[in-house]
């Protein structure tokens, strides 16, 4: 599914009547967020966090460690996954079915799109895309059916990266759903577990089995190096750098760099 990042459905609520206290922390050590659920593909001094349990959009400043925070639609919307798109960022409510779009500066709503699932986002420098959930299936890009897909990273040249479940393998598709190329033979993570992914120009990294990342050449398809994260939760990235959230504490989730 993709929406034009500049051509969404207006929403009435105030651009800035929800934003929240903001608070810094030391950007060289992990960055304490709260429960959270996913990070985003930012830019190079931003990272973007849905904050599921709390029901907030977080933008984290990766120079300052400083903390911005916005609520997300009613309370207990669970929001799952988020991506910057130019000066805006786009949230998942999973509670909801329903995708916003928010000012990447003031946090406040700009925009709401209907969707059936609030699945994985991406945005490949014109529209973004969303990964709708089946039981076993995901749809993407051109409606392309893909079984056990788990999460979505788009490039800059209109296409994505996906991740799937328990397969130990990653593919990346063309913006009209056809197949590139694929890596297989990965790690097989659970196949009841999410797989995240993230992207940067040269590199992908995805998290698979539990508690381990794998970086992959986006070129050649090489494994580069793996990364042991306890509590892993998912990963974003900012500029040519991964980001990962782990969660080895209760009600706690860290923000921290690898690689």
């Amino acid at each position: 599914m993709g929406v034009d990042a500049s051509d969404a459905p207006a929403a009435s609520q105030s651009p800035s009547e929800d934003v929240l206290p903001s608070g810094c922390q030391d950007p060289t050590q992990p960055i304490d967020l709260g429960v959270a659920a996913g990070a985003s593909d930012g830019d190079t001094e931003t990272i973007w966090v849905a904050n599921w349990d709390r029901g907030v959009l977080q933008r984290v400043d990766l120079a300052t460690g400083c903390i911005s925070e916005a609520a997300v639609g009613p309370a207990f919307t669970a929001p799952h996954d988020v991506v910057l798109a130019g000066d805006s960022v786009w949230v998942g409510n999973y509670g909801e079915a329903t995708v916003e779009r928010r000012d990447a500066d003031t946090l406040g709503l700009t925009a709401a799109v209907s969707a059936r699932a609030a699945g994985g986002l991406a945005f490949d420098g014109t529209r973004v895309w969303l990964l709708c959930c089946g039981v076993t299936t995901m749809e993407m890009l051109s409606s392309t059916p893909l079984p056990n897909v788990s999460d979505v990273a788009a490039t800059a040249d209109g296409g994505a990266w996906v991740s799937f479940r328990g397969i130990g393998r990653i593919a990346r598709y063309d913006r009209g759903g056809d197949l590139v190329t694929e890596v297989a033979d990965l790690p097989r993570g659970d196949p009841q577990y999410y797989t995240p992914i993230a992207v940067t120009a040269d590199h992908v990294a995805v998290a698979a089995p539990l508690n381990r990342v794998t970086i992959v050449s986006a070129i050649s398809g090489e494994v580069i190096e793996t990364h042991h994260v306890p509590g892993l939760i998912s990963i974003g990235s900012a500029g040519d750098s991964f980001w990962v959230l782990s969660d080895t504490e209760a009600d706690t989730a860290h923000l921290q760099r690898i690689g």
